[in-house]
């Protein structure tokens, strides 16, 4: 037979038909076995094809000329690996040359006993466990690597058997997602794969490698020797913020504080290093992104060279305070200096640095301060008149935070709580006493409310009752014999009409 003829026609039979994930070089040896020929080499060379340099596309064009059906020309298509530059393309997939290799042959041998064809997902360097056996795949035979030269799939050329059991047990799906994850790529395709499905295999067997590699240590920061690229893959899986989250768990284990205050790569500089070189591979800026953000939350990252968009950061600027805060930096400067949260800063403006303990005490201070004008509804008392216990040094007024827009002075509610119980504690009981409110005290004396609180808060002025119907310091009620004290005197002929005023009324109030 001559070459002209076995190349239009390689084969003189081919009952055998290709199976699902089987690539041309695969099915070439089958059928030469088919032949009565061991030598794959020798019969490929017999129809001038060069098989010690192996070319899948090339094999795939001869078989082609095979009266094969359109569904198993497609699978042959679908599973044969055809170079595109650096890379191979499989299934309509992209997978970079290092990753892949058909130099020699793998194999699960529970899977050959099924179906004694080669998968091409096998020839994944990455892939090392069979997903439907969990058994691994085996690289050698007799202690050697296993050539395509060999035609056979039952045995090796030393007559070892390399079949395994035909009815051998399968484990549960979702054992090995990362190899179930290889098997659908190459087979099904990129339809259903969630947040990967815009991303090459390649790209994502090495951003699982990566994160296989540094963080399943949890008491170092170095990469470990052997990657757990299921590990990797299941952190992958999480998306973008699942990511965030395992980065800075991991940060907080493995680094130290002190250390992560010096920032990312003094904290984890061969892994900064790594993820921070250019690269082809979206996933790994995407993990580079990550990781700046995940450092950002529990270490200090410089704002000039961060490139990444970071929502949360360990330590933050008065400038990205006031931002988040909504309020003007000066003003919330002066507040933070109030509140005492940071004694150690230099107070040289946008150099204040803010870690998240601190933000979140400034963020509940500032959430609690109130208007003037919304004071009266608490203490009971007109705005003009709470401010004598601003002046008397009872509670601060806070300027430059215009909160609603409102640059009024700003209190702290819990401020003025904390001083009406200290106001009430002062009642001193005394039965069948006559009492006045604490407006007709001010009144009859001449003296403002918001002095007569000042007085209370002071133990000048005692309180002997409270109104249960009234608000806050008008809860007040005062002896009509405060009239008499000191402090509170009147001229003699107004003393007496205020007396005469209370004569015959049951003003008697009891705590």
């Amino acid at each position: 037979m001559n070459i002209e003829f076995r190349t239009s026609r390689p084969f003189s039979k081919w009952e055998l038909k290709p199976g699902v994930g089987e690539p041309s070089y695969s099915y070439f040896a089958r059928l030469a076995a088919d032949e009565q020929h061991s030598s794959v080499t020798l019969y490929a060379n017999g129809i001038g094809l060069n098989w010690r340099n192996l070319v899948p596309a090339e094999i795939l064009s001869t078989l082609l000329t095979l009266p094969l059906s359109d569904e198993h020309q497609k699978t042959l298509r679908q599973s044969t690996p055809v170079r595109d530059g650096n890379y191979f393309r499989v299934n309509g997939d992209r997978i970079h040359h290092r990753q892949f290799s058909y130099r020699y042959r793998r194999f699960c041998p529970h899977c050959l006993a099924e179906g004694p064809f080669h998968r091409v997902w096998w020839d994944v360097q990455a892939f090392k466990t069979c997903p439907i056996h969990g058994c691994e795949i085996e690289e050698k035979v007799d202690g050697r690597r296993l050539g395509w030269w060999w035609a056979h799939f039952d045995q090796s050329p030393r007559g070892t058997p390399i079949l395994g059991q035909r009815d051998a047990p399968v484990i549960l799906a979702g054992e090995h997602p990362f190899h179930e994850f290889v098997v659908g790529r190459l087979t099904v395709g990129r339809e259903k794969d969630g947040e990967l499905t815009g991303y090459d295999l390649g790209e994502i067997i090495e951003a699982s490698i990566e994160l296989g590699m540094w963080l399943p240590s949890e008491v170092r920061s170095e990469p470990t020797d052997d990657a757990d690229i299921e590990f990797g893959f299941d952190v992958l899986s999480r998306g973008h913020a699942g990511i965030v989250d395992h980065l800075r768990q991991w940060l907080l284990q493995v680094v130290p504080e002190d250390r992560r205050r010096k920032g990312l790569y003094a904290s984890v500089p061969k892994l900064a290093s790594s993820w921070g070189l250019p690269s082809e591979n979206r996933l790994m800026s995407k993990l580079y992104a990550a990781l700046m953000e995940a450092f950002a939350a529990v270490g200090k990252l410089g704002r000039k060279r961060s490139k990444a968009v970071v929502t949360q950061r360990f330590e933050r600027t008065l400038l990205e305070v006031s931002r988040e805060l909504g309020l003007p930096p000066k003003g919330v400067s002066k507040f933070t200096r109030f509140l005492g949260l940071l004694p150690d800063a230099k107070w040289n403006g946008d150099a204040l640095s803010f870690d998240q303990n601190a933000f979140e005490k400034l963020r509940h201070a500032v959430e609690d301060l109130i208007q003037l004008d919304q004071t009266f509804d608490i203490t009971g008392i007109p705005a003009h008149e709470f401010r004598e216990l601003e002046k008397a040094g009872f509670i601060t007024g806070h300027f430059g935070l215009p909160i609603n827009g409102s640059g009024s002075p700003k209190f702290p509610r819990s401020r003025i709580d904390e001083l009406i119980r200290d106001a009430i504690n002062k009642v001193s009981p005394r039965p069948g006493t006559r009492t006045m409110s604490l407006f007709s005290l001010a009144k009859w004396s001449g003296r403002r409310q918001g002095e007569i609180v000042c007085a209370v808060l002071c133990g000048e002025v005692t309180p002997v009752a409270l109104d249960s119907q009234a608000t806050g310091f008008r809860q007040l009620l005062f002896p009509i014999e405060n009239l008499m004290q000191q402090e509170l005197r009147l001229p003699g002929d107004r003393l007496n009409r205020v007396l005469r005023s209370y004569t015959g009324k049951n003003r008697q109030k009891e705590t």
